[in-house]
């Protein structure tokens, strides 16, 4: 477990940046460890108008036997990748849970992390605070791409979901990325994942299937 928290915290700053803004919803002070120039917030992309009904997103039947069973998460369930260990922390108004796959030679590993927040930050749309939540992946980034976002459901939760790619500078990894974000009541849920080429298809495919098992007990 010691490694795996490790991982968490040392391999994947998607996780880091998720932390800083929960503080900042508590009214902490705290400001991530070397940071960068400051950039202005960008403006949230508009997600696809809805017309009618959202669409159902379902887990492909094909990656279904790449994911373990069920497991519960407080009032929500989801089945994580095979063989990706469970590390779950518990930050001032949220919860986290972190699945890590095997580290590989280079020093990468497949990751999805899910946080629940609670309350949902004041006077803030889920579009706002998912750019948020990119914009600080996108600071520590460069050659940074970003999808509009998408509206779907996912086991009758509506979600809005992007994708983003980046390059990690210090390493020059090319890295890519997926979010989900959701309110329940006065729930924020946030679900991503993020690789480096050219291990990035596979595993978010993977990770992707899981995210889509995500439903409420």
């Amino acid at each position: 477990m010691h490694a795996i928290n490790s991982l968490v915290r040392t391999r994947f700053p998607v996780l880091i940046t998720i932390f800083v803004f929960l503080f900042s919803m508590g009214g902490c002070d705290r400001q991530p460890e070397q940071p960068q120039p400051e950039e202005p917030s960008s403006k949230a992309p508009t997600a696809e108008p809805a017309t009618g009904p959202l669409p159902v997103w379902t887990t492909d039947p094909a990656v279904l036997e790449k994911l373990a069973g069920y497991q519960d998460l407080d009032n929500y369930q989801i089945r994580p990748p095979l063989e990706y260990p469970l590390a779950r922390t518990v930050a001032p108004k949220a919860t986290i849970f972190a699945w890590s796959g095997p580290l590989r030679p280079d020093q990468t590993a497949p990751m999805i992390t899910i946080i629940v927040a609670k309350p949902m930050p004041a006077q803030k749309s889920p579009e706002q605070i998912m750019q948020d939540l990119l914009d600080g992946i996108k600071r520590r980034r460069q050659d940074w791409q970003q999808s509009t976002f998408e509206r779907g459901l996912v086991n009758g939760l509506a979600f809005l979901r992007a994708r983003w790619s980046g390059t990690e500078p210090s390493k020059g990894w090319n890295m890519h990325g997926l979010m989900y974000v959701a309110q329940d009541n006065d729930a924020l849920i946030q679900i991503s994942t993020e690789d480096v080429e050219p291990h990035d298809k596979e595993a978010l495919r993977i990770s992707e299937a899981a995210a889509l098992t995500f439903k409420k007990n």
